[in-house]
């Protein structure tokens, strides 16, 4: 039941116009993979990423990125993000598949990207991003359209190849918990010093290995209005404690 809601509310991840929200979304788009083995670019027109079999079928591959796309208030510009990439923990891979992550210049990371960790007695999956800035002129707020958040690598054993499940989804959720109990889906941080306002936004998704790579599984869906389940303005003092462990 989980599933069909979320296929019937988010499958628009590569229809990256309509499912924005009014403030942007945090979306995931697959990379490419050179025959020498590195990372390759960008597909931002795809939602969909298949392995890549490298030197003769011993190693496979899969990259994708993390990025916001600014709208309304976050043109502004950002200066952090909550979230969480679920559906590649390492209990959901393949044995012996490695997971790196490369995240954003000038980002720092408190909590996991795509793995739980405890804190305290809790299990927490949720990372939060921050670039150190004092207001919106500060150069280190991201203003991008497309702002990079992070990269994420999956890399099978050496010769032990055992492909990850086909139709696995992969998406971009809130933090559980999330740092803020307002905060019931990922957000951007303003960069509007020293509140540093969240607002929540839309999550995006793909598909590693689908079962048919040629449909056309990126059709338009109308994306749910999470803004309007998410009020933040009475709790900002939690952000900026988050943010202050950076300064």
């Amino acid at each position: 039941m989980r599933h069909a809601a979320f296929v019937a509310l988010a499958l628009a991840a590569c229809a990256a116009p309509a499912f924005a929200g009014p403030d942007g979304a945090i979306e995931l788009y697959p990379n490419s993979i050179n025959p020498d083995g590195f990372t390759g670019p960008v597909d931002f027109g795809a939602c969909v990423v298949t392995e890549t079999v490298l030197f003769g079928g011993i190693l496979h591959k899969v990259a994708f990125s993390v990025y916001a796309r600014l709208y309304g208030a976050t043109t502004a510009g950002i200066s952090g993000a909550e979230f969480y990439v679920e559906g590649v923990e390492t209990s959901q891979l393949p044995a012996g598949w490695t997971r790196t992550i490369l995240l954003s210049p000038g980002a720092l990371a408190m909590g996991d990207i795509s793995e739980p960790h405890i804190e305290g007695a809790e299990t927490v999956r949720r990372v939060n991003l921050t670039w150190s800035v004092d207001g919106p002129e500060d150069p280190d707020c991201q203003k991008n359209y497309l702002t990079f958040l992070a990269r994420i690598e999956l890399l099978s054993s050496f010769g032990m190849v055992t492909p990850i499940a086909q139709q696995t989804w992969v998406r971009v959720m809130s933090g559980n918990p999330p740092s803020d109990h307002h905060l019931v889906a990922p957000s951007l941080t303003l960069c509007d010093f020293p509140q540093f306002t969240p607002l929540c936004e839309p999550g995006g998704a793909l598909i590693i290995n689908p079962y048919d790579p040629s449909s056309d599984i990126c059709q338009t869906a109308q994306a749910v209005d999470i803004q309007s389940a998410c009020t933040v303005s009475v709790e900002n003092e939690t952000w900026s404690g988050v943010k202050s462990l950076y300064r």
